[in-house]
């Protein structure tokens, strides 16, 4: 193995010479999957990571057990792929998101919590500085959301010459993190994903986000990290990030556990909180629009 790996070092985005031999039942797979024959050793690397592996050295030893193993991979995500499409024709909309949501996206009835969003600012604008807050009083936090762009298709160019209601649909739809942020804290996420990406960190089962991360960054696109409703102590931009995770529903998302609320909004009924959710996602979409799409790629991330 130590032979192969010095014979290999440094080649990792060669194409191989020769295509895998065919061996037994893995033709099956070989003959489903022909492209993976001819991938760079970098490029099976990355198509593990992003199925949950934690590939070791690939050399011209290792590679065809690696490349099997892709290949199980790809037929499994198949699969469980078609599996999906034949229990649900119906748009994602019908899926996990919340009742309110679902509703709105369905018929574009926005939630008026114009007056909930305003009580929500005043008690926070200047709040009482005899009570102890979650990480201060300093208003220098924000809510952001991560999107895909394989969902948005530049948004904002297009959104003229569509609805604001399907604006919006595509809008949600494209939402996979929402967070609270100060400073970079919305870059650590694409700073994680670049340690898999390289091949310099590797992990059993990566968490969703990153795998979402990576996914995207694999279609050759970039992450869009939009920054929404700034400068706001931190306890406001966790009642505002877990108002917006209500309303869209863990399971479309990639965060891990539901928000906090704090301040009067904790002792709101979900209901009102999934609305006031859902009008912060619209203002978020109109910033979005406003300042249009930039996406975020590899070769834009400095460690």
């Amino acid at each position: 193995m130590r032979t192969g790996m010095k014979g290999n070092k440094g080649k990792e985005n060669q194409k191989p010479q020769t295509v895998v031999q065919k061996e037994g039942s893995d033709g099956a797979e070989v003959r489903l999957f022909p492209e993976t024959s001819r991938i760079t050793d970098k490029e099976l690397r990355l198509r593990l990571v992003e199925l949950g592996e934690s590939p070791g050295p690939i050399s011209r030893h290792t590679r065809p057990t690696y490349l099997r193993r892709l290949r199980h991979l790809l037929q499994e995500s198949n699969c469980k792929s078609q599996l999906g499409q034949k229990q649900t024709d119906q748009p994602q909309t019908d899926f996990e998101y919340s009742p309110e949501l679902r509703r709105v996206l369905q018929t574009f009835e926005l939630p008026g919590c114009q007056d909930d969003e305003q009580a929500l600012c005043q008690q926070f604008d200047q709040p009482d500085q005899n009570r102890k807050w979650r990480e201060g009083v300093i208003k220098s936090s924000f809510s952001y959301l991560l999107l895909d762009p394989r969902v948005t298709q530049n948004l904002p160019f297009r959104s003229h010459t569509m609805t604001p209601h399907e604006c919006f649909q595509t809008f949600i739809r494209a939402i996979f993190y929402v967070g609270k942020g100060k400073r970079s804290r919305p870059y650590s996420h694409l700073y994680e994903a670049l340690e898999y990406y390289k091949g310099e960190k590797t992990c059993k089962r990566l968490c969703p986000k990153v795998q979402h991360i990576l996914q995207v960054w694999k279609a050759e696109k970039g992450v869009i990290s939009l920054h929404c409703f700034q400068n706001v102590i931190p306890v406001e931009a966790y009642t505002r990030e877990a108002c917006m995770v209500e309303a869209i529903g863990l399971k479309m998302l990639t965060n891990q556990k539901r928000g906090d609320f704090y301040g009067l909004v904790s002792n709101w009924q979900v209901k009102r909180k999934r609305e006031l959710g859902i009008h912060l996602l619209y203002r978020a979409m109109q910033i979005f629009l406003a300042e249009g799409e930039r996406q975020l790629r590899p070769a834009d991330i400095r460690q």
